[in-house]
This record gives structure tokens, C-alpha cells and sequence, in this order.
């Protein structure tokens, strides 16, 4: 799973539901920050609707920044505020839907690390390469990641932005 604040591969998984839950399905993260957060969308083969708590926790199980889930239709979009830069939290909320049972539990492991844009969970010289490459490119879907400041261009900020955090690896 992948997002601009996201290490990771890009792609699909099976998210495991609790038995006899119906409901099976991929995780998709949205590729861009919105506002002054984050938002993850869980897609199901199924409609749901997300009740209890949503938690935003560190690895050591401590809170980090805040969590909110809305379900609408298939989709479970869940908001992320204040995450810092370098940090891996997992995410985990309810998924209520049809058959017996009726709860699923949801999960979601994501490392945040701004600029680590050659995925390897450290910010480095081929990432502030790599950011270069693409000043001056306008931004799609397939370079988003290199938008490091959030502005909707690829320019040296973004440059600038990845240097300032040379150095830093995610835990």
C-alpha cells in the first residue's frame, strides 16, 4: 500500500475478515494529502458501515495523531491528522455488514516518511536525485510522491523539502 506519506509497494492485498463475515476485499490508499491530513480508503466487495472506535497507534501501541472512519456505500474513508514525518502507525477500525455475525475486524500497517521516494524506509541521496529528475513535471498519478511539499507541483521546494529531511529512516 502506497501514499505519498506512505512506504511501501504499490498494489492490492487481501484484507482478512473474521469468520463468517462475507466480506473480503483490497486496501487502497488514496494518492494524495488532503487538507491538513491524510485519508485511507478500504475498499470491500461489500457494503459496510464502520462502528466503534478508530485508533491511530505507534508501534508501541501508544495514540499517534487522530483517527475517523466514515462509511459510505463499499468504502470505509478513514482521516489521519497529525501523523508526525517519520513514523509507523497502525490503523484499526470495524466494519459492520451482511451475514451472520456481522463484524469484521480491519487493519493497516503504514510508515510515514516524507520524501522516501526510492521506498527503501530511509530519505537518502537518491531520493533528493530522484526528486531532481522531476522538477518541472507536472503532476499525475504516476509522480505524485515526488510533490513532497503538497503544493500540486513538482518545483525545487520540493528539492529543498527532501534534503531538509536527509537522513531520517523509519523505525
Amino acid at each position: 500500500v502506497q501514499s505519498r506519506k506512505t512506504h511501501g509497494g504499490a498494489g492490492d492485498f487481501n484484507l482478512a475478515v473474521t469468520y463468517p463475515m462475507p466480506i473480503t476485499g483490497a486496501v487502497r490508499v488514496e494518492p494524495r494529502a488532503i487538507g491538513a491530513g491524510h485519508k485511507l480508503v478500504f475498499l470491500f466487495n461489500n457494503a459496510v458501515t464502520s462502528s466503534g472506535p478508530v485508533t491511530s497507534n505507534d508501534v508501541n501501541s501508544m495514540p499517534t495523531g487522530s483517527a475517523s472512519a466514515v462509511a459510505s456505500g463499499n468504502a470505509v474513508v478513514v482521516s489521519l491528522v497529525g501523523v508526525p514525518d517519520n513514523r509507523r502507525v497502525q490503523i484499526t477500525f470495524t466494519a459492520t455488514g451482511p451475514g451472520p455475525g456481522g463484524t469484521a475486524y480491519a487493519a493497516a500497517a503504514l510508515g510515514f516518511l516524507v520524501g522516501d521516494v526510492s521506498e527503501t524506509r530511509a530519505v537518502n541521496a537518491a531520493d533528493i536525485s530522484s526528486v531532481k529528475a522531476h522538477v518541472g513535471e507536472p503532476v499525475s498519478l504516476a509522480n505524485f510522491k515526488f510533490d513532497i511539499d503538497v503544493s500540486g507541483s513538482l518545483n525545487n521546494a520540493d528539492v529543498s523539502a527532501v534534503k531538509a529531511r536527509s537522513g531520517l529512516v523509519l523505525p
